[in-house]
């Protein structure tokens, strides 16, 4: 989250020439309010409404993050700073505008938005040049998640880590790794827990991979030590377990390597969208799924939501698919019909 406090605020006075930005973040030391702009982390002032002054617009970025719970702290923060400013207004900005446990955001009777205002496909940012084109290779090992526990729509972390992190499946997976992403020169591997992360990473390493690993308990230095270096290009591979799967820019990233499986088409996207950001010399990001994710959600440039904020995947099961026999990349088949 910090990344993104100072990655937003840059952005933001770089578009808004003039306009005075503060940022407030306990986690960076700065807590800068009376300011036209304020970036902040919910996890700061959740309980520091009072504190902001007269704010007449709230813009929340990865608005999926929002529960719809008043006791979590967008629930706390809302209701406070409605009482100070009753007539804020809230704009939510998210790829993926639904939840997996209540699912659109703009539907049900604690939501905290109540129309979709824009909404386009990621397919549509691709064709329209403003993403990186996604490409994908089959890949011979799968992580088989059959008798995993769910609690909530997902699956348990603990068991699904279990499942998941054995060298059956982190072997022959790392050895598709090298072989599908030679050509790749920044790699963003996913996985399912921080002990899988950890053996990721050493067997990388092993292998003759430049390979650094960032978790939730990295230290700040560490972390922003090992993201600038991947960012620059001096690292080959990243590996993370569920700090970077939302809003983390990169646009070097070239190759997205999952070990993560999940049940929520949100994190299916987010994961991928890591590898659709456009940087100089880099054609297309690369896609090797070593789950059941794409047969079960289906390619995220297939997945759209709807005007009512209804998302829709396409999965396996919705239609036939092959494979490139040059590419080797995971399309769907065009069927050819005769009306008589």
């Amino acid at each position: 989250v910090r990344e993104l406090l100072v990655q937003n605020a840059a952005k933001i006075e770089i578009m808004l020439p003039g306009v005075s930005v503060g940022v407030y973040s306990a986690g960076l030391g700065r807590k800068e309010t009376g300011y036209q702009v304020t970036v902040a982390g919910i996890q700061s002032v959740f309980r520091q409404a009072h504190r902001l002054g007269d704010i007449s617009i709230v813009l929340i970025d990865e608005a999926h993050l929002c529960s719809k719970d008043r006791d979590s702290m967008y629930g706390q923060f809302i209701g406070e700073l409605r009482q100070f400013c009753p007539s804020v207004r809230f704009i939510g900005m998210s790829a993926t505008p639904y939840r997996l446990d209540s699912g659109p955001l703009i539907k049900g009777d604690e939501r905290i938005f109540t129309d979709l205002a824009y909404s386009i496909s990621i397919k549509a940012l691709i064709r329209q040049g403003f993403l990186s084109p996604l490409v994908s290779a089959k890949t011979a090992t799968i992580a088989r998640t059959d008798g995993v526990a769910k609690r909530g729509g997902e699956f348990i972390a603990g068991d699904l880590e279990r499942a998941v992190n054995v060298d059956s499946v982190t072997q022959p997976a790392l050895d598709e790794v090298i072989r599908l992403c030679v050509d790749r020169k920044s790699w963003l591997v996913f996985c399912s827990g921080v002990e899988h992360a950890s053996n990721i990473n050493a067997a990388l390493l092993l292998r003759g991979v430049s390979s650094t690993i960032v978790v939730g308990d990295t230290p700040k230095d560490l972390r922003d030590e090992r993201l600038t270096a991947f960012k620059k290009g001096e690292l080959r591979a990243l590996v993370s377990v569920g700090v970077l799967t939302t809003g983390f820019d990169a646009p070097n990233a070239d190759a997205l390597i999952c070990l993560r499986p999940t049940c929520s088409p949100g994190l299916w996207v987010q994961m991928v969208g890591r590898v659709t950001r456009l940087s100089p010399g880099k054609t297309d990001g690369l896609v090797l799924d070593f789950t059941s994710n794409t047969r079960t959600h289906g390619p995220v440039d297939l997945v759209t939501v709807d005007g009512d904020g209804n998302v829709h995947t396409c999965p396996e099961s919705a239609g036939p698919t092959k494979e490139c026999p040059e590419c080797k990349e995971i399309c769907k088949k065009q069927l050819n019909h005769l009306l008589m």
